[in-house]
């Protein structure tokens, strides 16, 4: 009698707000020690984390970095305007830092977690084959997430209704400056360059660039 064939199989704890945004491309919120299994089954090549401009994630989580050093990850970190306590009472040091960071999130807009040029860094690894599987999180998933998943359904061109539905899905709610945000995302100023995209698509229309570059994301992250 083969016994292995009836032992259950091995059970994985996703991130919680969880979500395959397309084939090998996920977001959720900053994952646990008990989703450490779940994300290595994803063979992740690339991970994308809005954070504070002064969250180290080795001091803050370093069952995280281990995960991320262990399994040879590209980690990619971008500011964000997001509130957390530090666990560690140190970084009281790092006050005018914090202050300087609250500044130039005043200077762009404060009502909203995440800056243009942020998003578009953002998008230029998300059109990268070479960056696949990629998994996409901020400390929580509220607002900062959901801008950058928003802007990247814009750039598919999803109709606004379906955007602001997913985004109030794993938000809660958006406000009057959120909508505004993706209402008014240049997006038209985000050209994405790269050799396949250039083989594919010679046109200068930029609409019929963007589709097309919509299309290969599908195909590459297949």
């Amino acid at each position: 009698m083969d016994i292995d064939r009836y032992r259950p199989s091995a059970l994985y704890t996703t991130p919680l707000q969880f979500q395959i945004i397309e084939p090998r491309l996920y977001r959720g919120i900053f994952p646990t020690k008990e989703n450490l299994s779940f994300l290595k089954t994803l063979q992740l090549k690339t991970i994308i984390t809005i954070l504070p401009d002064n969250y180290d994630i080795k001091e803050e989580s370093p069952y995280y970095q281990k995960f991320i050093d262990d399994n040879k990850i590209d980690l990619r970190q971008f500011v964000g305007d997001i509130k957390w306590k530090s666990k560690n009472k140190d970084k009281k040091l790092k006050k005018e830092k914090t202050k300087k960071a609250s500044e130039d999130v005043k200077r762009r807009d404060k009502t909203v977690g995440i800056s243009v040029d942020e998003i578009y860094k953002i998008m230029d690894i998300v059109t990268d084959a070479e960056k696949y599987p990629i998994f996409i999180h901020d400390l929580t998933n509220e607002t900062v997430t959901p801008l950058v998943v928003a802007v990247f359904r814009k750039f598919a061109y999803w109709n606004l209704v379906s955007i602001l539905d997913e985004f109030i899905k794993y938000s809660g709610s958006v406000n009057i400056h959120e909508r505004k945000f993706i209402e008014e995302f240049p997006i038209k100023s985000l050209t994405i360059k790269n050799e396949v995209v250039d083989k594919e698509d010679n046109t200068e229309d930029n609409v019929h660039s963007n589709l097309k570059v919509t299309a290969w994301i599908r195909r590459i992250s297949k």
